[in-house]
């Protein structure tokens, strides 16, 4: 057997491979952007107001411009993935709202079906304890 050995073909295939065409390529370069995570600049008040704030600060007095705005573009987009974060949160909490509510109104059902079904399960029962004959007649 070789020292060098290439690798098996079923090592290869458990490795993603990500998009292969080029439509496919297109496609995956814009997932985030529908999300709006990868905006270059989303909104300019804020980076102008952040980057301000940041060059006069006295302990970043002397910093290169240069690592101020990678900074604040930085927190600008940890600020958008937060903020996409939670309403996504918000989406799944009124998901689960609504799936409670039909939760609810099963379990509300199965309690009636379950009363519907001991009261037949009595009436049962007592129809047959009638139809029985007295204990103190039969003896």
């Amino acid at each position: 057997m070789p020292a060098e050995q290439a690798p098996s073909p079923t090592h290869a295939r458990r490795r993603p491979t990500g998009p292969r065409t080029a439509a496919g390529k297109r496609r995956s370069s814009r997932n985030a952007q529908r999300h709006g995570l990868t905006a270059a600049q989303p909104d300019p008040a804020a980076y102008a107001a952040q980057l301000a704030r940041l060059r006069d600060d006295p302990l970043l007095t002397g910093l290169d411009a240069g690592l101020l705005t990678r900074l604040v573009e930085a927190d600008l987009r940890v600020a958008r993935a937060r903020a996409h974060q939670h309403l996504l949160l918000q989406q799944a909490a009124a998901d689960l709202a609504g799936e409670a509510q039909a939760l609810r109104s099963a379990l509300r059902y199965r309690a009636e079906a379950e009363a519907g079904a001991r009261k037949a399960l009595r009436a049962v029962l007592d129809a047959l304890e009638a139809l029985r004959p007295e204990r103190g007649d039969a003896a």
